[in-house]
């Protein structure tokens, strides 16, 4: 079935094809219908060169969006580009827009919402994004183009993706080692990740606790297991976790291990009717023994009488079990040494052997330098005939074989051969690409020795590869001195190889030592797994995979951590830590709403402030969506959706599920009444629903819903960490909820906030509360009282409603008092509220500084309301030149005003203005006024500075009066008696002036 995005792209190439207009117009319609194109790759550098004019002219994609028709230009190159794929590959496409491609795609794929997304196309299974390209052309990333893109996508869209299994194993771990999608995608990725895959044992006891976890979490049971492994982002899961132990097992065995599919394992042991199940489906061998990790795991997770305290049926029991059947390692890694290590006590060994293992090196590093950049490397020996050696290439099919026969059979009867071939090595390390270095002596002194030599082709992370010589040992077959002289002499050769294009040793450049070193085997500590699975319940809740099953109320006897979780809150007295809250962390309380807030019904969780911490009680909530700012730590505070249980009964699991369940219906269109009125909600964005019931159409649930208000002081570190958290409600407030200030939170669980959002932070520990609070410690309210909504009475007094009582008597009495002191208030709280809105524009870092600018006209309104902070404000923008242009008088003006507002600080900013001449000719007089005026306000500094002022303005009246008497061309110092008469009273009279 066609989606509407799809209609719309064969639309497009329609109008394309035919050279017609859509209804809504086609920006540059003449110059892309002029370039004739045929779909071919021949189309591609023209419409090249008309990508780079218009980048040439200034085009952006914000700018080709804004024009009329300029949408479907961008849109008809995009689809134009996949259709030359398509052409070209022969695959089919389907087309997405953002919200289809998701779901379509993985819930682990990570799509992000952005332009590049906007339109989606999907192409044998690989997403293919053509608007990437598109801006980048246009933003003048001249390396990328039409031709490059297109080449790019037809080798990706036809990779051949059939492997084995031993390749998958390789692929899947790679994935979850460097945190990258998994093909088929990985429901519970983000729990996964939290773990170290270290090959260490204590990963193996996080894996047990996570799927622990996982089968409280999902309440798994024997029903469900059909349903189960059916989802093939759960069982691929499940296969990761079993390729893993596999390999861990190999690792501390020091074993080869190798890996079958179900039709492989059932061809090996020769059982035609063996059942075909999930457990079979990843099978390998490992010394003698075949293993089903799948079944440990799956036994976990649906047996009803599985026993999380008993190790033998756990996976650390398992790979324990495992491990102690095998020898003690038969796969040994030999690190490189040009310097023989037996010099000591030299072990001579035969020059047959000696020669033997040089041309064996010399092979081995010739075959390594045939595939370095990618190439090929037929099957090889190399033969030799007395003081010269001889390479000869087997090509042709069963090379390898006819290979092999000739070390076996030696037809031409030489004293030793060597043969080299490439292959995968299943070593404890992993699946490796490798060679296999088969050396055979003859005559008097026979030997046989088979070696590996792993190498890693190129790659983003590091160069062409190869690393130290691996053999299994089995059975030894020399003594341990003597097994090092023959490596050292192997050595010799391999590095004694010069490439003829570099004339250097490929060896010496591109070896690397691969030792495999002590594994860990020390046991995780309980701390650390319980610290674990309230990070793997975390994960657990933001991932949500296909087919999520409907939540089911969990057995609160049987959950140990839902339990703790409702212990953490139950002693939590709110009004009792109200009224122990000291007087001067009070205005901690309190919230400062910004001024759209006054006519949404977001508003009267803001009334209900005072009633919730006078009455309210604590339950937990999970967060359903939320403003996208309140995932970073820095922005304005914003509105979200939560569900809780008023009761407080319902587990942490369930709110976690339904959450996820209740955001799974935005953009859709149920066919239930109750689903379908809250999907509108979600989808719309900007409606409010408070206390709305949880659908029961999903599950009988006694949950509400509601919209609520995240202020950002009231949470650890400022943003929405962790995506459930407490609450208070109070069955007075008719379903009003506010998040619960974080310095009232367990002491536990913010701990783990904190921890988290440290991992989240790259390291960094972000303690917005910690700040809070040692401002207030300093004396610094960060909440003026007069922004403050509710009053900080309302939440102390116990006696509010007399209060209230006696605030209505009074009234009458008073009534143009009130009126007078009502105006008054409203235009404090008017301004207040203008300031606030202006500093979350202009501190919003996500906006351009055009944006930012916007900031200025509320700002404006504050001041002319008297706002002091606007004052200081815009005469800090007008000093600077941020956001308006540059101008030292109106900042001085802005001053002005603060200064006669009585603002200590703004006299004190416009006496420094009056001395410096920052904004108008200097005026010590003026200066020493606004200075007095702080003076007698208590400012001490200002106080001190008086004196020395004083001294100025003198200074400066002798100075006026010489200037004035040089003018009147009369020196100043008076040459006759009356001269000195008439200098003397003038000096008399501004002496008097000033000290009067």
């Amino acid at each position: 079935m066609n989606t509407k995005t799809e209609e719309q792209a064969q639309q497009l190439l329609k109008n394309l094809d035919s050279k017609t207009i859509p209804s809504d117009g086609l920006l540059y319609a003449h110059e892309l219908f002029a370039l004739s194109l045929d779909y071919g790759l021949s189309s591609l550098p023209p419409l090249d060169k008309l990508l780079k004019q218009l980048h040439q002219q200034g085009e952006t994609p914000n700018s080709l969006m804004e024009q009329e028709g300029g949408q479907n230009f961008i849109l008809m190159v995009a689809v134009y580009l996949i259709e030359v794929v398509v052409k070209q590959t022969k695959k089919s496409v389907q087309w997405y827009n953002y919200d289809e491609a998701v779901n379509r795609l993985s819930s682990d794929y990570g799509l992000e919402r952005n332009f590049y997304s906007s339109i989606v196309a999907i192409i044998n299974g690989n997403v293919c994004l053509p608007l990437g390209l598109f801006a980048d052309i246009l933003h003048g990333q001249g390396h990328h183009t039409c031709v490059s893109y297109v080449e790019e996508r037809c080798h990706v869209v036809s990779e051949n993706h059939e492997t084995d299994q031993n390749e998958w194993c390789k692929i899947y771990l790679d994935a979850i080692r460097n945190k990258k999608y998994m093909p088929g995608g990985n429901a519970y990725r983000k729990a996964l990740e939290l773990i170290t895959f270290d090959d260490s044992l204590r990963s193996v006891e996080e894996i047990d606790r996570l799927l622990l976890t996982i089968k409280r979490t999902e309440q798994l049971t024997v029903n469900k297991y059909k349903d189960f492994i059916t989802n093939t982002e759960k069982t691929n899961a499940l296969l990761l976790i079993g390729f893993y132990l596999g390999m861990l097992i190999a690792k501390h065995s020091r074993e080869v291990i190798k890996w079958f599919s179900f039709d492989e394992y059932q061809q090996l042991i020769q059982q035609p009717d063996l059942e075909r199940r999930f457990e079979m489906h990843a099978t390998y061998r490992i010394g003698n023994m075949y293993q089903h990790p799948l079944e440990v795991l799956t036994a976990i997770l649906f047996d009803p009488d599985y026993d999380p305290n008993n190790e033998e049926y756990s996976c650390i029991g398992y790979v324990k079990r495992i491990i102690g059947r095998l020898p003690n390692g038969n796969v040994t890694y030999f690190p490189s040494n040009t310097t023989p290590t037996y010099s000591e006590q030299p072990v001579v060994i035969s020059e047959p052997l000696t020669t033997a293992m040089k041309d064996a090196g010399f092979l081995a590093a010739m075959a390594t330098f045939s595939v370095q950049d990618d190439g090929f490397h037929h099957p090889t020996k190399l033969n030799r005939h007395g003081e010269k050696s001889l390479l000869v290439a087997i090509v042709g099919e069963n090379g390898v074989d006819r290979g092999l026969q000739d070390l076996k059979n030696n037809p031409e009867n030489l004293p030793y051969q060597s043969f080299a071939y490439d292959m995968y090595a299943n070593l404890p390390t992993g699946r490796t690409d490798g060679f296999a270095i088969e050396v055979r002596g003859y005559n008097d002194d026979p030997f046989e020795l088979s070696f590996i030599v792993p190498y890693q082709k190129k790659n983003k992370d590091h160069d062409f590869q190869v690393h130290s010589v691996a053999m299994n040992m089995e059975t030894p077959p020399f003594p341990p001195a003597k097994m090092q002289a023959v490596i050292d002499a192997f050595y010799e050769g391999a590095f004694g190889f010069i490439s003829g294009f570099t004339q250097k040793s490929l060896w010496k450049d591109c070896f690397v030592d691969v030792v495999i070193p002590e594994l860990d085997t020390k046991p995780a500590s309980v701390d650390f797994l319980n610290t674990q699975e309230l990070r793997f319940i975390e994960a657990l809740a933001q991932t949500t995979p296909k087919e999520t099953s409907q939540p089911t109320a969990g057995d609160s006897e049987q959950d140990e951590i839902a339990a703790s979780y409702r212990d953490m809150i139950a002693n939590i007295d709110v009004p009792q830590l109200v009224d122990q809250l000291p007087l001067k962390y009070r205005s901690y309380l309190q919230v400062v709403p910004p001024p759209w807030m006054k006519g949404d019904e977001l508003y009267s969780q803001i009334t209900a402030m005072p009633s919730l911490y006078r009455t309210g009680k604590v339950v937990w909530a999970a967060l359903v969506q939320a403003n996208s700012l309140m995932f970073k730590s820095e922005g304005a505070s914003c509105p979200g959706e939560i569900v809780f249980d008023p009761t407080g009964q319902t587990d942490i699991y369930t709110l976690h599920n339904s959450a996820k369940q209740l955001f799974a219906l935005k953009g859709t269109t149920p066919e239930q009444e109750d689903q379908r009125k809250y999907a509108e909600h979600l989808t719309n964005e900007r409606t409010r629903l408070i206390n709305f019931p949880f659908p029961q159409s999903l599950a009988p649930l006694p949950l509400r819903m509601s919209s609520v208000w995240f202020w950002r002081m009231h949470l650890p570190d400022g943003m929405l960490t962790l995506p459930y958290f407490p609450i208070i409600i109070s069955e007075q407030t008719l379903g009003e909820a506010i998040i619960l200030p974080s310095l009232f939170w367990p002491k536990v669980f913010k701990e783990y906030w904190y921890s988290v959002s440290k991992e989240k932070n790259n390291g960094q520990v972000i303690d917005l509360e910690a700040t809070v609070i040692r401002r207030m410690d300093e004396g610094k309210q960060d909440l003026p009282e007069s922004m403050l909504e509710p009053r900080l009475p309302l939440i102390f007094n116990k006696s509010v409603a007399a209060a209230q009582r006696t605030s209505m008597n009074q009234h009458n009495s008073s009534l143009s008092n009130q009126s007078t002191l009502n105006h008054s208030n409203s235009s404090t709280n008017q301004g207040a509220a203008l300031f606030e809105q202006a500093r979350q524009i202009f501190e919003d870092k996500n906006l351009s500084m055009e944006e930012r600018a916007k900031s200025i006209d509320p700002l404006k309104e504050a001041a002319q309301l008297g706002n002091t902070d606007a004052l200081t404000q815009l005469s800090y923008f007008y000093s600077e030149g941020l956001f308006v242009e540059k101008n030292e008088k109106t900042s001085r003006d802005y001053l002005l005003k603060l200064a006669h507002r009585g603002n200590i600080n703004g006299c004190i900013a416009v006496a420094n203005a009056y001395l410096t001449g920052k904004g108008g000719p200097i005026n010590l007089q003026e200066a020493r006024h606004w200075l007095n005026i702080a003076a007698q306000k208590g400012h001490a500094d200002a106080a001190s500075m008086l004196p020395r002022l004083d001294q100025m303005i003198v200074e400066a009246d002798m100075a006026a009066l010489e200037a004035e008497v040089k003018k009147s061309g009369h020196p100043l110092m008076p040459k006759t008696w009356l001269e000195w008469c008439i200098a003397a009273v003038i000096i008399v009279l501004v002496m008097g002036a000033f000290f009067k």
